[in-house]
């Protein structure tokens, strides 16, 4: 079975290169998540306004006629995978 590729966001504390190689420390900080994945996420009501299921995605504005949808590929320090349900 072949391992699923994953995107992470990664710290660099350390970097260095001799014009040919770079060497560097890396830690993972956390899983990117894309906005298509995302629990956060907001959905259309057919161009009606935005419903968000909770106060964490930054699209949300205070006022909802400047809170925005997403593109699929879109991502951000908040973002939280769905859980899938088997």
């Amino acid at each position: 079975m072949q391992a699923k590729p994953i995107e992470v966001i990664m710290r660099i504390d350390f970097s260095a290169s001799n014009g040919t190689e770079i060497i560097a420390h890396a830690e993972k900080v956390s899983e990117l998540v894309r906005c298509k994945d995302c629990k956060h996420r907001p959905t259309d009501n057919c161009g009606q306004d935005l419903e968000f299921p909770d106060d964490v995605c930054p699209c949300q504005v205070g006022d909802n006629w400047y809170s925005w949808m997403p593109d699929d590929n879109w991502f951000c320090a908040s973002g939280k995978r769905k859980e899938v349900k088997k």
